[in-house]
């Protein structure tokens, strides 16, 4: 299985960290593309983990315009691992500014 490797910077209010999207109307893709793959299915799902690094906390937040004290809140050195089917989408904010890797794979 391949998998690429991606590098994330995230703000302190809500930002795109990975969306599923199956290309069809109307579901509709948001910037930044790099971020964007194709859906799974249930039968063959995207499997995407995002690696929190030591010393990060990402808050996991429901939109673009959420701040990090309404997310839920994980320290790192972590891993979250998700098997993703149809559409979907994460994003996460951080005190000051960061990075998480988000690895994908069969793209």
């Amino acid at each position: 299985m391949s998998y690429q490797p991606y590098t994330v910077t995230v703000a302190a209010t809500g930002t795109l960290i990975w969306q599923t999207s199956t290309g069809v109307s109307p579901d509709t893709a948001v910037a930044p593309s790099s971020y964007i793959f194709r859906a799974g299915t249930p039968q063959d799902p995207v499997p995407i983990q995002v690696v929190i690094p030591s010393g990060t906390t990402l808050a996991i937040v429901g939109s673009a315009g959420a701040a990090v004290n309404t997310g839920v809140s994980i320290a790192g050195p972590t891993v979250l691992t998700y098997n993703v089917v149809g559409n979907d989408i994460m994003y996460g904010a951080i005190t000051g500014t960061g990075t998480v890797q988000l690895i994908v794979g069969r793209q």
